[in-house]
């Protein structure tokens, strides 16, 4: 077992160098005929520019439709066995670091489940991207009852 430094673990050390940008615009969303959400500052900062396609049928996110408290809110993102996953992202718009779990599978099942904190309604995403860099995104708003990061 190989050893992992601290610093590694924390999500929110991390996202402080990735998300400068998206955590700076915020970010509402505006459903598309498409089933989408249109693609929040999050996602611009995260994949520099990079558009997303529908995962319909093969990105899969589960997550309830409301969460009756903020502070545990169970996601769970998963892609079809037949795709080539490099990695399985989760983001929540209106948090203050909207990437709330990232998960390179490399050759692994492409499988992503956690417990966030939520501090407001917002929409959720799950992306997945591809060896070929291919970003395949499912979305749905989930609203939150009680908020979860100090509201």
């Amino acid at each position: 077992m190989t050893q992992v430094d601290e610093r590694d673990l924390s999500r929110r050390h991390f996202m402080k160098g990735v998300m400068v940008g998206g955590i700076a615009l915020g970010g509402g969303a505006v459903l598309m005929r498409s089933g989408l959400a249109k693609a929040s500052p999050a996602v611009d900062s995260l994949f520099k520019g990079r558009k997303t396609q529908s995962g319909a049928g093969k990105v899969h996110l589960k997550a309830n439709a409301i969460a009756e408290n903020g502070r545990v809110v169970p996601l769970t993102v998963s892609a079809d066995d037949s795709l080539n996953v490099k990695a399985v992202y989760l983001l929540i718009d209106k948090n203050p670091v909207p990437l709330a779990a990232k998960l390179n599978t490399k050759g692994a099942s492409a499988y992503l489940s956690t417990n966030v904190r939520m501090r407001e309604t917002s929409v959720v995403r799950g992306i997945v991207e591809l060896a070929d860099g291919t970003l395949l995104e499912t979305s749905r708003e989930v609203k939150v009852t009680i908020g979860g990061c100090g509201g």
